[in-house]
């Protein structure tokens, strides 16, 4: 965080010094300064401030501190926020992206889709048509995808109930779309490793124990216009076409973007964990309770949702870790996903679902089809794309307590968002990784899979 020179004056003043003050600037629509989400800015939230921008606590300790979105806590910051304390914090702005009626700078708006609670999977355009007292889900952050209550459970973000979608001709963010094909630069592999800048997937294991699987095909990634210095982007799920795999001679493996379904539409519960699986064209589907109606989670018929950050963004790293129990029959547990750090401009993350089947042995002609039975299809995989790094690590595998597969790390590279705006947007360059990892898996056991998809 920069600290202004003429900071220094402000940091020594006491507390009430502060509330005193009245600045010219006029508060943004976000309450800055309001750090629990409370709709009050108090002596204490300002102090906290203070701390931020002095270095003594991080943004994380007040979301609302950086008011005009500039990445540094500043006196226009501390002045929004002293104004707020005399003056009470801004209304709500009426309308906006997602109320169904565009008004510049939107270009379109059709509306949103309620989620985290008992109206998920039905039209809104507002959060009070959702119900203020159901879940809502973090649009982004350190958080984003899980369910929540107030914009205090949403670092760097907020908690919304009516979210909108792209994948439509509309984006997220109410600008038209434009669709990219994402031609992946065919892999190559260098004995027991991946070469670099290719296309390319590794499958660490106690049945397979390192083995690169070169990836090649496409897929599509919707953007939106750039707006607040945000990209907004989707994969349509049935433009993943990644021909089929051969895991060396034991298995095949056949990959499918999956417009996934859960319990609630948000895919991490409020504890972390992920939400059940309700998607159609699965094995075992969850039944979803009432309270939770079964929705989707990037919007309808898209695998992915995201953004990419034209001047940085954060999270960009992902951490998974799973349990595979280690007991002889024993059920393993649901993975568990992290999300820290920042990136630079262009970095990208990406909330991602494929489903991944396999069959023993050598890949024939009829596997891998629109024909194949849903039990041969695989169960639903979360692997979030991220242009920072992924790590992942298996616990207690092959039926032995203590035994671990990881951590296993890939890194993906920026998109030039210079490239994404021009008057011919080109993916080329960018580098999307991920890792997943699965237990008891049909002919190769417990894995951790690393994935790097590369631009051509």
């Amino acid at each position: 965080m920069r600290i202004q020179k003429k900071w220094h004056r402000w940091a020594t003043l006491g507390a009430a010094g502060l509330i005193m003050l009245a600045g010219a600037n006029v508060a943004a629509a976000v309450c800055t300064g309001d750090c629990n989400g409370d709709k009050e800015v108090t002596v204490d939230e300002i102090i906290t401030m203070v701390n931020i921008a002095n270095g003594m606590a991080t943004i994380e300790a007040c979301p609302n501190a950086d008011g005009n979105d500039d990445g540094e806590v500043s006196i226009d910051d501390i002045i929004s926020a002293v104004n707020n304390a005399n003056n009470g914090c801004p209304p709500e702005p009426e309308g906006g992206c997602g109320d169904g009626e565009p008004v510049a700078p939107e270009e379109c708006d059709d509306g949103g889709i309620c989620i985290g609670g008992n109206t998920a999977g039905t039209a809104c355009e507002k959060d009070e048509e959702c119900g203020l007292d159901q879940p809502g889900v973090c649009d982004g952050g350190f958080k984003i995808g899980s369910a929540c209550r107030t914009d205090t459970t949403c670092p760097g973000s907020k908690c919304v109930r009516c979210k909108t979608f792209g994948g439509d001709g509309c984006a997220a963010n109410c600008t038209f779309e434009t669709s990219i094909t994402f031609t992946l630069k065919p892999g190559q592999t260098s004995e027991v490793d991946c070469v670099p800048n290719t296309s390319c997937a590794k499958v660490f294991g106690d049945v397979v124990s390192e083995l690169p699987l070169p990836l090649t095909g496409q897929q599509t990634v919707t953007i939106g216009k750039e707006r607040d210095g945000k990209i907004p982007a989707v994969i349509k799920a049935a433009s993943v076409d990644l021909p089929k795999i051969p895991v060396g001679s034991i298995a095949c493996a056949c990959v499918r973007g999956l417009p996934v379904k859960t319990c609630g539409g948000t895919l991490f519960t409020e504890d972390g964990a992920l939400a059940g699986n309700c998607s159609d064209n699965i094995p075992l589907p969850v039944e979803c309770p009432t309270d939770r109606p079964c929705a989707f989670v990037n919007g309808p018929g898209n695998a992915a949702a995201g953004v990419i950050g034209c001047s940085g963004l954060e999270p960009v790293d992902v951490t998974l870790t799973q349990d595979c129990n280690g007991e002889e029959g024993g059920l393993p547990f649901p993975p568990q996903i992290a999300l820290s750090g920042s990136g630079p401009a262009g970095s990208a993350i990406l909330l991602n679902t494929l489903q991944i089947g396999t069959q023993t042995g050598l890949c024939t002609e009829t596997f891998c089809t629109d024909q194949d039975p849903i039990d041969q299809r695989g169960n639903p995989v979360t692997l979030p794309y991220t242009t920072g790094t992924s790590t992942g690590t298996a616990f207690n595998v092959s039926n032995f307590q203590g035994f671990n597969i990881g951590p296993e790390s890939v890194t993906g590279s920026a998109f030039s968002c210079a490239n994404l705006t021009s008057a011919s947007p080109s993916l080329s360059g960018a580098n999307i990784g991920g890792v997943f990892s699965s237990c008891d898996a049909a002919t190769v056991g417990d894995i951790v899979v690393t994935n790097n998809q590369v631009a051509q």
